[in-house]
């Protein structure tokens, strides 16, 4: 997704339904390829992306988009026993490009990739992360663009939130090292201070997607193009250690392909990986154990 992905940009506790939270027909070995989440319930013949699993109840939100990756929407699969219910676009979506829905640890959150015109503006221009708050009936209050320094002429997308309030979310704005970087953002009262990660997490390359551990243990990077890589965009994982992200390494395969990977969303036990990969058409979501990825492995069992 160099040009694709780049370019357009450029527990809680939780009930999970059975067949996602663990599926005793699946072998658990690191030869186990990653399984294809609900063939054409979720997974269609049209492009899903950005997979999250919701805190509070279960349910499934992702975003859909065109074979061209145009006319993005958010939508939702509510749980439904051990299955997902048909996905419904929220009642925000489905008017301008919006992606990647991602829930805050506590589920009181949700950031998402929009390029709908800021307040003030009538025309789409730049990729913002917008956020709404869930009311305690459970309904969601309208989105806002988060404030400046995150929002810039540039494009902000695909942020992830920890516990402590930390956003990292990546951005093209000038300055960087390469077509897309990794920045932080760091609540202050009322306020954001934002700073980009540097270090071993900015290269050359594009590291236009990021999952944040909830608790900051661990962080997987997308990255495009790397000597390393397999294709297109792949994950890799960096642990932080001495004031500094480590280098991050492949997850390899089965996860990473030929083909574009990206959206990791890991469960809020550490059993699974969820992902976005184009190994099989323009985009669908798909999720493997993190017990077969020995990068992975021990780092995603939750204490």
């Amino acid at each position: 997704m160099t040009i694709r992905l780049t370019f357009l940009l450029l527990l809680v506790a939780g009930t999970i339904p059975a067949p996602f939270a663990g599926s005793p027909a699946l072998a658990q070995g690191p030869a186990l390829a990653p399984e294809k989440v609900a063939p054409e319930t979720i997974s269609t013949a049209g492009g899903e992306a950005f997979p999250a699993l919701d805190p509070l109840d279960g349910s499934l939100w992702f975003s859909t988009h065109d074979d061209d990756w145009a006319r993005h929407a958010l939508v939702r699969a509510a749980a439904d026993g051990a299955s997902w219910v048909a996905p419904e676009t929220l009642s925000f979506s489905g008017v301008y490009n919006d992606r990647a829905p991602r829930l805050s640890p506590d589920g009181k959150r949700l950031v998402f990739s929009s390029s709908r015109p800021l307040p003030g503006e009538s025309v789409e221009d730049d990729w913002n992360l917008w956020v709404a708050e869930r009311d305690p009936d459970g309904s969601w209050s309208d989105p806002v663009p988060l404030p400046a320094p995150i929002s810039t002429d540039a494009s902000e997308y695909h942020a992830s939130m920890a516990r402590d309030g930390l956003l990292w979310f990546a951005s093209n704005r000038p300055g960087g090292a390469g077509r897309s970087d990794l920045h932080v953002a760091r609540p202050e009262g009322s306020a954001w201070s934002v700073a980009p990660l540097g270090g071993a997490l900015a290269t050359e390359l594009s590291e236009p997607d990021v999952y944040l551990d909830p608790d900051g243990r661990f962080a997987i990077v997308v990255i495009t193009d790397r000597e390393d890589g397999l294709g297109g965009d792949d994950l890799y994982v960096t642990v932080p250690g001495n004031g500094a992200w480590s280098r991050p390494e492949s997850l390899g395969a089965p996860v990473n392909s030929a083909e574009y990977e990206y959206g990791p969303f890991v469960t809020p036990d550490g059993e699974w990986l969820w992902f976005t990969s184009h190994r099989d058409g323009s985009g669908d979501l798909y999720r493997i154990p993190t017990s077969s990825i020995p990068a992975l492995r021990d780092l995603a069992r939750r204490p």
